[in-house]
């Protein structure tokens, strides 16, 4: 069989192909939804996007795709999706429009 050592933050990972590792993450990032963050480090949107709707928001559509392969880095609560979506506007030049109980549409 296969051995892999590991310091803290390595992680290795094991399946049908065999023993994967290690790799290096990073320890505080990864830990940041204990403390309620989401961390992005040149992040694209669409992973932004993602998060937001993982959090329980509604979808965000985007109407200009060309932007989803935006990078982004930031911190954001992980409690404030709106706050979330209100700095990506700032930010991106974009404007938001809530359709009650459907979506959020970013667009410019």
């Amino acid at each position: 069989g296969q051995l892999v050592t590991l310091v803290p933050n390595q992680p290795a990972s094991l399946d049908t192909a065999g023993l994967h590792g290690p790799q290096t993450v990073n320890g505080e990032r990864s830990l940041a939804w204990q403390r309620g963050l989401l961390i992005f480090d040149r992040a694209s949107l669409g992973e932004v996007l993602d998060s937001v709707q993982r959090m329980g928001h509604p979808p965000v559509v985007l109407m200009d795709e060309t932007l989803r392969s935006q990078k982004l880095s930031g911190t954001f609560r992980n409690n404030d999706p709106q706050a979330l979506l209100a700095t990506l506007c700032t930010e991106l030049g974009l404007k938001s429009t809530n359709i009650p109980g459907l979506a959020v549409v970013l667009h410019r």
